[in-house]
């Protein structure tokens, strides 16, 4: 009658320790993903710009003008801005454009305001006025211009204009201007404003601002640029899979690929000195022997070799004559030389002697220990297989 062999329980904590760091490391992986998608996803940051509802933003503005009538567009690339002279052109970040769009948007017929550009888009657009001060303060119009007019003081926080000929300033805080405007070579207005401020959600229910803002903008159309301006749309060639992703997703999956890198390293490293341990089955002393001496071989650690055969001989023959473990080298020659009748100059280069020179000279040493010991013992030598 045959036994059957029951198979083993299955080890669920050995399977979850041998999976538990790969499934740690997916599932925060997962995490940043879902955590970066969704910051992704969140509103718009940018400042004065119409979908940002933060109170440096301006989607209040954008809301206010889409109630009025008028259409409100996000332009991001050149042939997205009109030059018709019934529309706008607003610049809230003047410095992002390239000098190729500036030069593009001053030769339109549109009406362009800019919010505190700098000085290199007044020269493209022919303002004659410069920066000159600084102000946060509330400012009256002094100056015939119909929305400052109908807006009246207004809550004012930036740059203020030195103003030139041709140029009109409104208003005033001494000699300077908060607001410019410009007649270009084509005839179209050019109005510089210096307050982003005065733009923003959070002032756009201070004083005269919201009259003011709509004011200047008061068109058929509004081409908001937030940013820069390419030269043009992707081509639908050029728009692949990772050009829909968010940057900071392809620099956050970098991260993590380094982190991993960084955990195999600190997971490979040496903790210490290799411990033994026993083994799991019974292997016989003379393949242990053999196996060792192999190795001693292949490496060629002859003084290692030379080492483990007189420690081993040294043991059994003190053990033999009933000398202490730790019993000196002199009085072990000694004993052993009286009672093999050896000299003892011969003992001590066999028990203590220095490395052999070649393998032939390990071979001769690992004959000569055992007929010492038999000449001492009496027996016919070591039997085979014994300790070592």
């Amino acid at each position: 009658m045959s036994a059957i062999a029951a198979e083993p329980p299955i080890d669920l904590s050995g399977l979850w320790r041998s999976v538990r760091y790969p499934t740690i490391l997916v599932l925060i992986g997962l995490a940043l993903v879902t955590v970066l998608a969704a910051i992704g996803k969140s509103s718009n940051s940018t400042p004065l710009d119409p979908r940002n509802a933060a109170p440096e933003g301006a989607r209040a503005l954008a809301t206010l003008l889409a109630d009025r009538g008028v259409t409100v567009t996000v332009a991001t690339s050149l042939p997205q801005v009109g030059s018709a002279s019934g529309s706008t052109i607003l610049l809230t970040d003047p410095g992002a454009l390239s000098g190729h769009a500036m030069a593009t948007v001053a030769r339109s017929a549109s009406t362009v305001v800019l919010i505190d550009p700098p000085p290199s888009a007044l020269s493209v657009l022919g303002v004659d006025a410069a920066a000159d001060a600084q102000t946060s303060a509330t400012l009256r119009p002094g100056c015939p211009l119909p929305a400052a007019v109908t807006a009246g003081s207004v809550q004012v926080d930036g740059d203020l204009y030195a103003v030139h000929g041709g140029v009109t300033g409104c208003y005033h805080q001494g000699a300077d201007a908060a607001l410019v405007t410009s007649t270009r070579a084509n005839g179209a207005t050019t109005i510089v404003l210096g307050s982003p401020f005065t733009l923003s959600n959070s002032a756009l229910a201070k004083q005269g601002d919201a009259a003011l803002a709509l004011g200047l903008l008061d068109t058929a159309t509004v081409d908001w640029v937030p940013g820069g301006l390419n030269a043009g749309p992707v081509p639908k060639s050029e728009r692949g899979l990772f050009n829909l992703l968010p940057s900071r997703l392809l620099w956050a999956t970098l991260q993590l690929f380094i982190a991993l890198v960084v955990l195999a390293l600190w997971r490979a490293r040496r903790l210490g000195r290799p411990v033994v341990e026993p083994l799991p089955v019974v292997v016989r002393a003379a393949e242990t022997v053999e196996g060792q001496g192999r190795l001693l071989h292949a490496a060629q650690a002859r003084s290692r070799a030379a080492g483990s055969l007189r420690a081993a001989t040294v043991r059994r023959l003190t053990h033999a004559l009933r000398l202490r473990p730790d019993e000196e080298p002199a009085s072990v020659v000694g004993l052993v030389a009286e009672r093999a009748h050896a000299a003892p100059t011969d003992v001590q280069e066999l028990l203590y002697g220095g490395e052999p020179g070649d393998d032939a000279a390990l071979v001769r040493l690992a004959q000569a220990l055992p007929k010492l010991e038999a000449d001492v013992t009496g027996d016919e030598g070591p039997s085979s297989g014994g300790q070592q």
